[in-house]
């Protein structure tokens, strides 16, 4: 999870590429590959907020901000009620 995490601070696509392939080889079960993946995704969207924040400054990020957090609160709300699409 932490490898996750850190990977998802530069790019979430690879972190969940690599999770996903752990769970396709039998290394971990499908269900356990959710939470890893949250995380680089999460740690991604902590990126692309301070970065909002740094480069586009406060008017920026409160235009951004408010989507950033609502996409990451929505993928964990889905995790943590369980909800499958």
């Amino acid at each position: 999870m932490i490898a996750a995490g850190l990977a998802g601070l530069v790019d979430a696509h690879a972190a969940a590429i690599s999770v996903a392939s752990l769970a396709a080889a039998g290394q971990i079960a499908p269900q356990d590959a959710v939470t890893p993946i949250l995380i680089g995704v999460t740690a991604n969207t902590v990126t692309k907020f301070v970065l909002a924040a740094t480069s586009g400054g406060r008017s920026f990020v409160l235009r951004v901000g408010p989507g950033l957090i609502a996409v990451a609160a929505a993928t964990w709300l889905a995790q943590a009620l369980d909800l499958r699409f």
